[in-house]
């Protein structure tokens, strides 16, 4: 009767709080949530990039000018996303770009680099300590979507060496536009390429009367160009 008493106040709270801290209950805890996160899928890299920044890409690469002439930027994304609508070879190409807008990578004397920049009329600017591993780089991030690769010879004539970065990530190929011809030329890439493929297919599509219009398709035994994995 006396161990039944004892029984009877001890509150099902209390069983369960002694349960929960045993230390085989919390191997079997932990073994069951490293067992679901071992079977969940981890998601495949994507796209990380916005039209609009896709569309800038695009248009320095045609220009090679300093900054992207917005007029240029608002029609390039309009036709691409026509073209990708209209046309299901290229739909799920994309112009990634291949060196961060907007900012560059100073390995000595970023102090000196920053106060020369924010003094010139490519500032402001703002640095921050490279997240590369066992990198001892400073980032220098501009307020404009400069294209790097000019900004970087523009900022020596100033006395700042500065180099573009360049972007890592999956490759869904590359969209080309050629100012001269008003033509768009879509290359496709490893991640949207036809299974077991080995040509560099590209398509090319002029934008008429709202429509887009393919004006050739081509295939060469070029490997697919592969740019140095180094993120931002």
């Amino acid at each position: 009767m006396h161990q039944l008493q004892l029984l009877s106040r001890i509150q099902p709270a209390n069983i369960m709080a002694s349960i929960l801290t045993r230390p085989v209950f919390c191997v079997l805890l932990t073994s069951l949530l490293v067992a679901i996160t071992m079977a969940t899928p981890i998601p495949q890299k994507s796209r990380n990039i916005s039209p609009e920044d896709e569309a800038v890409f695009i248009a320095l690469d045609a220009t090679n000018a300093l900054l992207a002439d917005p007029k240029l930027v608002d029609q390039i994304k309009k036709d691409v996303k026509l073209i990708r609508s209209e046309n299901k070879d290229v739909s799920k190409t994309l112009n990634n770009g291949r060196k961060a807008l907007g900012k560059l990578e100073v390995e000595t004397d970023s102090a000196a680099a920053l106060e020369k920049i924010n003094k010139s009329k490519y500032g402001p600017a703002t640095s921050a300590p490279s997240t590369e591993p066992n990198s001892t780089a400073t980032i220098i991030s501009f307020s404009k979507k400069y294209n790097p690769e000019v900004l970087s010879r523009e900022l020596a004539s100033i006395g700042v060496s500065a180099e573009p970065i360049w972007l890592s990530g999956p490759d869904y190929g590359d969209i080309e536009y050629d100012v001269e011809e008003k033509s768009y030329t879509f290359r496709e890439g490893t991640e949207n390429c036809k299974p077991n493929c080995t040509e560099n297919s590209f398509w090319t599509f002029k934008v008429e009367n709202g429509k887009s219009v393919l004006t050739g398709r081509h295939a060469t035994d070029i490997p697919i160009e592969r740019v140095p994995v180094h993120s931002s």
